[in-house]
């Protein structure tokens, strides 16, 4: 894999789409081969959660109903760690920091019932209260190196 070859090639079909669902569809199948089978990427206010706003949600038709009638925003251990952290991050980096509230454990082990065993989450800064992130989650380890710069790239 060559990064700046593979993310330069990304971005020029990324361009190239026309919709969200072109964008959707396109970077499904760049996070594919790292084990991931699903994303969201949106934005959210620290001071109050309610004012959100998803831009693309990949999760399945379960999974959305289940986050946004849940208030699961309110206590999801990722946003949470969007607000404190400026570089990307795993599951298993949050399991192994020891960082997850009782909440946050839960969330996990829900997250692996849907058959997602690991996450990787880019926080996207922006100054105030605002605050972006693209989160993957899969069924495989997050990869290292090279593959792991790219996906937190594209």
């Amino acid at each position: 894999m060559s990064i700046d070859a593979d993310t330069w090639q990304f971005t020029q079909r990324l361009q190239a789409c026309e919709t969200p669902l072109e964008c959707a569809a396109l970077f499904r199948g760049a996070i594919e081969p790292f084990g991931f089978d699903t994303f969201a990427c949106g934005e959210f206010d620290t001071a109050d959660r309610d004012r959100n706003a998803f831009y693309i949600i990949d999760w399945t038709d379960a999974w959305s109903r289940f986050y946004m009638s849940s208030g699961f925003i309110e206590r999801d251990p990722m946003v949470d760690e969007v607000t404190r952290r400026s570089d990307p991050f795993t599951w298993s980096d949050l399991r192994r920091e020891r960082k997850l509230a009782k909440a946050g454990t839960e969330a996990i082990t829900m997250a692996a019932q849907a058959g997602w065993v690991e996450g990787l989450v880019v926080p996207i800064r922006r100054p105030g209260t605002r605050q972006g992130l693209v989160s993957l989650a899969g069924h495989l380890d997050c990869p290292d190196g090279d593959a792991r710069a790219f996906l937190c790239l594209i």
